[in-house]
């Protein structure tokens, strides 16, 4: 079964709530990994009634790792380099 983006946002959210997890929205991102265009959903949780969205970007570093949305390692390359 597909999941839309309302009820993983709804799903994400109990699921933070039951583990007790405060999130730090403004250092959430969002990367689509993908080799074509695809449709993008807007992912967001509510918070005190007020809907804060996830900033999309095209590229993020994790455990030093630099994770590009094309699935290309040019970033990385790149970023090693500096």
């Amino acid at each position: 079964m597909k999941q839309t983006a309302a009820s993983y946002n709804k799903t994400f959210k109990t699921w933070t709530d039951t583990w007790l997890l405060k999130l730090n929205i403004t250092k959430c991102k969002v990367v689509y990994y993908a080799k074509r265009s695809m449709i993008e959903n807007k992912y967001y949780v509510t918070d005190e009634g007020e809907s804060r969205y996830f900033e999309r970007v095209e590229n993020m570093k994790d455990f030093g790792v630099m994770f590009d949305s094309e699935l290309d390692c040019q970033a990385h390359i790149r970023y090693m380099k500096k």
